[in-house]
């Protein structure tokens, strides 16, 4: 049987379900980002998105080490006061909140997830360090948009990454 968690209260989770979906069916750039490279696993550990926790959605919870990650985008610039009060009663939860911009997925990807690999290893013990590459997909119609993270062959095949000569294996 499959485990459940309850987050929110029959009340908030039936005002919050529909948001909660909507978002989920409409991530921003970022977020598709950030969820290609934690879900499945990726990091070890599983993770939610567009999560209902109390009267509050937050972006990606792994509910196992009670970490949560925020995508802030513009919709953030003047909500300081709103966001601190939010972290303070998520974190009074148990959970540990790490925000992350979207200027900075987008900018700096790589970054941007070696900042949640260092939090989750932070908050867990069962966080290892992994070596992860970008592989961009052009289907997906842009070069960040289709980034995905995937473990790096080394640790795959245990075999090292090829490299071609200037021109060769584009």
């Amino acid at each position: 049987m499959k485990k459940r968690f309850m987050t929110a209260n029959q009340e908030s989770w039936e005002v919050l379900k529909h948001r909660s979906r909507e978002m989920r069916h409409n991530p921003t750039i970022a977020e598709k980002i950030i969820w290609n490279a934690i879900r499945k696993r990726a990091f070890g550990y599983s993770f939610r998105r567009q999560h209902v926790i109390g009267y509050y959605i937050v972006d990606f919870l792994c509910l196992e080490c009670k970490v949560i990650l925020e995508i802030d985008g513009e919709s953030h610039d003047n909500k300081q006061e709103y966001d601190a009060a939010r972290d303070e009663y998520l974190e009074g939860l148990g959970y540990h909140v790490l925000h992350i911009t979207n200027e900075e997925v987008l900018s700096y990807a790589d970054l941007a997830t070696q900042r949640i690999i260092d939090f989750l290893k932070q908050h867990s013990q069962k966080c290892e360090s992994h070596s992860y590459l970008w592989i961009i997909s052009p289907e997906f119609g842009g070069e960040r948009e289709g980034a995905k993270l995937v473990p790096h062959p080394d640790l795959l095949f245990n075999c090292p990454i090829p490299t071609f000569p200037d021109g060769e294996g584009d």
